[in-house]
């Protein structure tokens, strides 16, 4: 996995870059795209940044929808937040081993859901305070 980006948008983003050089997800390797550069994004567009969203989501669990090796729903994990992280095998970049390997690596609690949104489909009445839908357009 090749980091382009030198600097750190969140210390977080240290354990996990920590994880991905040292674990390889067999055959298949991590997402390719650099998915803490959300981070610079939120921080620029949103008065208060990630903790604005932290607090928007309040009380509730939030989603991350096409959440790829789940980089931001770990971020949001530890600030604090009760996390759904969804993402389809099928046209995940490594048929969501990554997002599996992290949540061991990490201890983490998220909930994993595999649903392919690319179809009809149903959250079963669940409710989120924030929902993540970042680079599937």
């Amino acid at each position: 996995m090749t980091f382009r980006s030198k600097s750190l948008r969140h210390p977080f983003e240290r354990r996990i870059r920590d994880i991905k050089r040292r674990i390889k997800p067999e055959p298949f390797d991590w997402y390719p795209f650099d998915s803490f550069a959300n981070v610079t994004q939120i921080e620029t567009l949103i008065p208060g940044g990630l903790q604005s969203l932290v607090e928007l989501a309040r009380d509730e669990p939030m989603a991350d929808f096409g959440t790829g090796d789940g980089d931001m729903a770990f971020l949001f994990e530890h600030l604090g937040l009760n996390v759904t992280a969804v993402d389809w095998p099928g046209t995940n970049a490594n048929r969501m081993t990554g997002i599996e390997l992290l949540r061991g690596e990490l201890g983490s609690a998220i909930s994993i859901r595999e649903i392919d949104i690319d179809g009809q489909f149903r959250l079963d009445g669940e409710r989120f305070g924030l929902a993540l839908a970042l680079g599937l357009l």
